[in-house]
């Protein structure tokens, strides 16, 4: 039993962390193209 609940588990973690992945790169390619973005950037810089 203990098997068979962890092995969907682990398909389901799986593409979570890729959708999560997506969402991240997504968004920080809207922030990068905001010129708020590059401001803060080039400031720390």
């Amino acid at each position: 039993m203990v098997a068979q609940i962890s092995q969907p588990d682990l398909p389901r973690r799986a593409p979570k962390a890729q959708v999560k992945r997506k969402i991240a790169t997504s968004a920080n390619s809207t922030e990068e193209n905001t010129p708020s973005k590059q401001q803060r950037i080039g400031g720390q810089q």
